[in-house]
């Protein structure tokens, strides 16, 4: 019988005040996906280039009626001064629906304890998307952006919204 090796990834918790200007945050509206698709909510999220990923915590998914799915392989979680995550594993994901001016993109979304932020979209997210960042003015720019979904991404989404589940605190 073989260990599984939990993947790791880094959470920043750089403040949005931060003078190196690596994180801020912007307003998005959530619309959710799978079984509770009727729902909508509007909040600020960090953006954040030191992030390994793309968050929500966790209390606020609960706390909104997020679908939440248990994810296959768990994730270990590190802050961005090396300390693991002191919420655990990360065993669950989410894809909502966000909307930034006119663009709406479906993300999926790994759920754990944020401390005080309620979402965050990191490097990868930025990187994918190449979204139109100023830095200065703190805004994003996301309209002008095409998406491209692959197959396998397209088949993850499919698989994630069939096992999604409200899961209660």
């Amino acid at each position: 019988m073989s260990a599984t090796i939990p993947m790791i990834i880094s959470i920043s918790s750089v403040l949005v005040a931060d003078t190196n200007k690596k994180s801020f945050s912007v307003p998005l509206l959530i619309s959710k996906e799978g079984r509770n698709a009727n729902k909508r909510f509007e909040t600020n999220t960090l953006i954040d280039s030191e992030a390994g990923g793309t968050f929500i915590n966790k209390k606020f998914a609960q706390q909104n009626s997020v679908a939440l799915i248990p994810i296959e392989k768990l994730i270990q979680a590190f802050n961005v001064d090396g300390m693991k995550n002191n919420t655990g594993m990360i065993e669950h994901c989410t894809w909502l629906k966000i909307q930034m001016g006119k663009k709406k993109i479906s993300t999926r979304f790994l759920a754990t304890g944020l401390g005080k932020e309620k979402m965050i979209l990191g490097l990868l997210w930025l990187k994918q998307y190449n979204s139109k960042i100023d830095w200065n003015t703190r805004t994003v720019n996301i309209d002008s952006i095409q998406v491209k979904t692959t197959f396998d991404r397209m088949l993850l989404r499919s698989i994630d919204l069939a096992r999604m589940e409200v899961i209660t605190p």
